[in-house]
């Protein structure tokens, strides 16, 4: 089984992928992006309500910085 890399990846690198996209655009490089996306539907219903819950039951704060370890696992 092969395991995946993109938890190596370092956070915001997005922002140098775009840079090195844009450089080879002016260069006449035809580029396809795929660097960034932004979700064109809503979060699941089901996952909308939980959230809901969890706001109402418990204390905000924040979250490690690159994520929770359970869900980067």
């Amino acid at each position: 089984m092969r395991m995946s890399s993109r938890g190596q990846v370092d956070p915001f690198i997005v922002m140098d992928v775009m840079e090195a996209a844009r450089r080879a655009e002016a260069a006449g490089q035809r580029i396809i992006h795929m660097e960034v996306g932004q979700p064109g539907t809503p979060a699941p219903a089901l996952a909308r309500a939980a959230l809901a819950r969890a706001m109402e039951r418990d204390a905000l704060g924040y979250t490690v910085a690159l994520g929770l370890p359970e869900l980067r696992a």
